[in-house]
Formats: C-alpha cells, structure tokens, sequence
C-alpha cells in the first residue's frame, strides 16, 4: 500500500488517503489550490507565451490538475446536494458539517471558475508550446535521417 501511494505521489498522482470524504475533498481543493496559485501569476503567464520550456511545464502541472477539478467537482456537489437536504428524516450531515460542506462547495465553485480562467489563459501559449516542440522532433529526424544517407 505504501508502495503504490509513493508511486502515485512521484507521478503527480494525490495519494489515496483514508478518512472521511469531506476530509478527502477538502485536501484535494487544498492540494488544487496550491497548484493554481504556483501559475496564475501575470509573470508566469507572459514567460509562458515567450518560451516554451515554461509553457510545456504549465502543461504538465495544469492538465492533471483541471482533470482532478472536474472530477472533484462532481463529488463535492453531491455532498452538497446531500448538506442541502431539508427532510431531517433524510438529512445525511449535522448543522456543523453542513456548514463544511456547504463551505466546501464555494471553495469548488471558485477553484472551477479559477480552473476556466487558467485553462483559457495558458491555452494559447501550450497549443504554440507543443507545436513548436513537435516540429522541432520532427526537423531533428529528418537531420539524423538525411545525415545516415
């Protein structure tokens, strides 16, 4: 087991952590957070458009981090679906918690329309990045091949 959460962690992969899910959800908006922040920066967004070993690293930082948001997101708002219940036969959560969750569930609309933003933002800039980088690929075999000739 632990073999396998450090192998998630080294691939950029949250770890599987045990608990309640709204303790689960909470480390991940954490975790998400703390990754939008690195890049949504005006200096980190210019050096992106101007070189591309930054573009492709915001690449690699950011996709796996939208992706986690969006599957986030749809676990948060059942928890909130469950928070907003009004039959108190039916309720699943106590007046504390569900002032968590509830919170819970403004930190992941604000991470979603922040995950918009930078999705837009870097958008651009990645596209080039990785163009730039494929043709390059491209112009290097044909060198090596030309030069086997």
């Amino acid at each position: 087991m632990y073999a396998a959460n450090a192998e998630k962690l080294a691939s950029g992969e949250p770890a599987k952590v045990k608990g309640p899910a709204y303790k689960q959800a909470s480390e991940e908006v954490q975790a998400i957070s703390r990754v939008f922040a690195l890049w949504d920066s005006d200096e980190r967004k210019a050096a992106a458009k101007s070189d591309d070993a930054v573009a492709l690293a915001a690449k690699a930082e950011l996709l796996p981090a939208l992706a986690r948001t969006e599957q986030l997101s749809s676990r948060i708002k059942a928890m909130t679906d469950k928070a907003k219940e009004p039959d108190p036969d039916l309720q699943t959560y106590g007046p504390v918690m569900k002032a968590k969750v509830l919170a819970l569930g403004q930190a992941c609309v604000s991470l979603l329309a922040t995950a918009a933003a930078l999705h837009a933002a870097y958008l651009d800039s990645v596209q080039a990045a990785a163009l730039r980088s494929d043709q390059q690929g491209r112009n290097r075999a044909e060198e090596e091949e030309a030069a086997r000739r």
